[in-house]
């Protein structure tokens, strides 16, 4: 395999577990744009693997997972607050390997200010970020 297919799938592993699922909010990639989430619970993120910095070898990439955290600005700032908390459940100080050679690990966690969404102006969304280390053996 490769750096960047083995920290998709260790990423992606905890947003496909039935832990997460249970959470309830909707999941999406980065490159979904038509997120309806009036049709589901009036929450939902999408997620985007940002590999940019330095490594330790070739199979091996750090970075930061950036997730929009997409609401109905009409709830104000608690559900934001709440997916907020339940990602850093999941992530902050988590380390995750679905392979024996590989294994992602991930920091301390940032929150930004809400934008209205240019679209609808009924959604905001939030940007949730948190820097990773995903470590390959050659």
């Amino acid at each position: 395999m490769s750096k960047y297919i083995d920290l998709q799938r260790d990423v992606f592993s905890i947003f496909g577990s039935l832990e997460w699922q249970g959470v309830g909010i909707a999941t999406y990639p980065r490159e979904f744009s038509n997120i309806d989430i009036e049709s589901s619970d009036n929450k939902a993120i999408r997620v985007s693997i940002l590999p940019s910095g330095k490594a330790v070898n070739a199979l091996s990439a750090s970075g930061v997972i950036m997730i929009e955290i997409i609401t109905l600005l009409s709830e104000g700032p608690t559900p934001i607050i709440e997916i907020a908390d339940s990602l850093d459940d999941f992530l902050v100080r988590k380390t995750i390997n679905t392979y024996t050679e590989t294994c992602t690990q991930f920091f301390e966690s940032t929150l930004g200010v809400s934008q209205q969404d240019s679209v609808n102006p009924r959604i905001g969304t939030t940007l949730y970020s948190i820097p990773f280390q995903h470590t390959g053996v050659e």
